[in-house]
């Protein structure tokens, strides 16, 4: 009768083996991890000891990995220095400062009835007020002076590069101050910047202090008002173009095509401009305008705003931790930094002052021996180091220890993976016909017994 279960000779239905079982039983004997083809039942006990066995291996390997990839998430790095002997470097770019911002007179620019006003300004300013520990409000009247005002004045009375840079030589040769020094401002006022241009950068194959740049200074204490600092001389900072860190944190990649410097007030990043663009935006939040060294299209803050919102906002942002917290600045991945030293002396012999005065180059011995600096930037050695953080642990290293892992373990390979993952779907694949097979029997077992 069709729909009739096949029967043995004594009339009986033929119980077959289920399908997954002879599947496990093929994996058994085919498997490439070492442990599942021990699994055979010579003994009674030999099965249950391969398994736990062969378990046990696979739970440490799972935690070996995780605490592998974790590690791997944790960017650890290690240094890498290397020396590097050149015939020629690039001369950093050179920038000299005057400690004092601005020259005395400015207090004159508007007039006598303002001098007082102009005065206090730059006393709150400067490092008398701090050194006092609060700020010296007057109860006298204040005139008021527009932003635009301020810094014309500060333009008129700032450093002059033919007063303040009188001698220049490069590598030995007389140059013309005026065509290798570059105005630029800053926050100590106008500053003069040395090999500025990323075009024309200029290279030394030479050492030793007749090479490099050597200048002459007339740093004009005569001329000293509040400023920064309360000391006299010069600030000079070399960086290395185009002013390109390390540390714990990510990094930016500046030298990364097509990298946008997210800063609206620098041209280029640093951290330190970074830090400096948010000090200044929670300054010009609060007090709805700039300084006018501050570089921005904001409104500059006039005289009044200036004394009692920006000088007291300017300070709280310096000192404020929790503020600086919450600025994103991340180092750089690149930085060029120079091992410096300093030597200085006296001014010139007794001897060779006196014959640049019989020559009229230098003014009196008590001016020359209060102003003058012979500042000299050279390369000690042309030997370059280079200090690279390389990343401890890459993808193709995870996976060179994935698979001595496996096959330490369970004696498998990346293929064994395949094999469980096929045996997974095979027995799911099963698992759904069996389950539509049921369904078809329950539906024919009515009309078998009609």
């Amino acid at each position: 009768m069709e729909g009739s279960k096949p029967a043995n000779n004594d009339g009986k239905k033929t119980t077959q083996p289920p399908r997954w079982r002879e599947t496990l039983n093929y994996y058994r004997s085919s498997a490439s991890i070492h442990g599942v083809a021990k699994i055979e039942p010579l003994y009674f006990f030999r099965p249950l000891i391969w398994v736990c066995l062969t378990v046990i291996m696979a739970v440490i390997l799972i935690v070996m990995m995780y605490f592998q990839f974790s590690r791997y998430l944790s960017y650890p790095t290690f240094t890498k220095v290397n020396a590097i002997l050149n015939n020629k470097l690039d001369f950093p770019a050179v920038t000299i400062c005057n400690l004092n911002m601005f020259k005395k007179d400015i207090i004159l620019c508007k007039g006598p009835e303002f001098e007082y006003s102009i005065y206090t300004m730059f006393e709150d300013m400067s490092d008398v007020s701090i050194l006092e520990q609060f700020i010296l409000f007057s109860g006298s009247t204040i005139q008021d002076i527009s932003g635009k005002t301020l810094e014309e004045c500060s333009k008129n009375n700032t450093q002059k590069l033919h007063r303040f840079i009188g001698y220049c030589v490069w590598e030995g040769a007389w140059q013309n101050c005026s065509e290798i020094f570059q105005e630029t401002l800053t926050e100590y006022g106008v500053c003069f910047t040395f090999n500025r241009n990323l075009k024309w950068r200029r290279f030394t194959g030479s050492t030793g202090s007749t090479s490099g740049l050597h200048v002459l200074i007339d740093i004009e204490q005569d001329d000293y008002f509040f400023s920064k600092t309360s000391e006299a001389g010069v600030k000079t900072n070399a960086l290395a173009p185009p002013f390109k860190g390390s540390g714990t944190e990510f990094c930016l990649d500046t030298e990364e095509p097509g990298f946008v410097n997210p800063l609206a007030r620098y041209k280029h990043y640093s951290r330190m401009a970074c830090i400096s663009e948010c000090d200044i935006n929670r300054v010009v939040e609060m007090c709805g305008c700039r300084f006018f060294l501050d570089p921005g299209d904001e409104a500059i803050c006039s005289l009044v705003d200036t004394r009692f919102c920006y000088i007291r906002e300017q300070r709280s942002a310096v000192m404020s931790r929790e503020y600086r917290e919450n600025c994103s600045c991340p180092n750089t991945c690149s930085e060029t930094k120079y091992a410096t030293t300093t030597s200085y002396s006296k001014f010139g012999s007794d001897f060779i002052n006196s014959v640049l005065r019989s020559k009229h180059l230098l003014p009196d011995d008590e001016h020359v021996r209060n102003n003058f600096l012979d500042v000299r930037i050279y390369y000690d050695s042309l030997m370059e180091t280079e200090t690279v953080q390389v990343p401890e642990l890459t993808i193709e290293g995870i996976l060179g220890n994935f698979g001595g892992l496996m096959g330490l373990f369970l004696g498998a390979s990346l293929l064994s993976v395949s094999e469980v993952l096929e045996l997974i779907f095979l027995l799911f694949y099963q698992r759904c016909q069996g389950s539509k097979e049921e369904g078809d029997k329950n539906e024919e077992e009515p009309i078998e017994k009609l």
